[in-house]
């Protein structure tokens, strides 16, 4: 009698119904939402109930330009990049700006950590959809001034972080935001006295490398300043990737 108590076998059997009981209980207790829609889900590890599952898809590149990824009526580049040759080879954005890839970036910037690795995995899946090459490095967007100080000022480099370790490669602070004090007084009230400029932290070279330049949901101009401050270390190459789609 007292061998069959100890037997592991039916510890680990009493664990897992108890544990099974405890996860019930939570179910009834705290019931897992839809981070979109706020409807009851299947499974406490489920983000999405099914219907907005079905929203979560990844954009293509049809009908939007090769270089730019804007909404277009023909195939290849739009006007702009034709007659204007711009400072990255390719940009895209795994997402639309709505809905439950919306949701995911809402919920990130309240504080869910955990949600960083999701949406590193969108971008990465992609970025194979897309079939870029593989980054030598890896340049997180800075979104504020000071990032140590804001509450969402990481969260970019913890994506970075993410994709990185898919990826195996490096990550590599390259850029950061600053006052432009010669514009403040000329620009408007819509207009932004921000400017990116090249400061790399860590001693690396980025010269004859391929770059990929991570955000999240950054507007046109400002995806324009950081990739022409990436070219003043003369890359090989510049790719930018955003996670939701401009609203511009």
């Amino acid at each position: 009698m007292k061998d069959h108590k100890k037997n592991p076998k039916n510890k680990s059997r009493v664990l897992g119904q108890l544990l099974k009981a405890c996860q019930k209980l939570i179910e009834v207790v705290y019931p897992p939402l839809c981070l979109c829609c706020q409807q009851r889900t299947n499974h406490l590890r489920c983000l999405f109930c099914q219907s907005c599952l079905e929203h979560l898809t990844l954009l293509d590149q049809e009908h939007r330009c090769t270089r730019c990824f804007v909404q277009i009526e023909h195939t290849g580049m739009c006007r702009t990049c034709f007659s204007y040759h711009p400072p990255f080879k390719r940009h895209a954005a795994a997402c639309e700006n709505y809905g439950p890839p919306l949701a995911l970036l809402i919920h990130l910037q309240r504080g869910e950590a955990a949600l960083a690795k999701t949406i590193a995995s969108l971008m990465v899946m992609q970025h194979n959809k897309l079939d870029w090459p593989i980054p030598d490095w890896i340049i997180p967007c800075p979104t504020h001034l000071f990032p140590s100080f804001h509450p969402q000022g990481k969260l970019t480099r913890q994506v970075a972080l993410e994709m990185a370790e898919i990826f195996g490669r490096p990550v590599c602070n390259a850029l950061k935001k600053s006052i432009d004090y010669a514009y403040f007084g000329a620009l408007d009230s819509k207009q932004k006295p921000t400017r990116f400029s090249a400061a790399l932290y860590k001693r690396a070279d980025l010269s004859d490398k391929a770059l990929l330049l991570v955000s999240l949901n950054p507007d046109q101009e400002e995806r324009k300043q950081a990739c022409e401050q990436l070219q003043g270390f003369f890359p090989k190459e510049v790719y930018s990737l955003s996670f939701l789609s401009s609203s511009d």
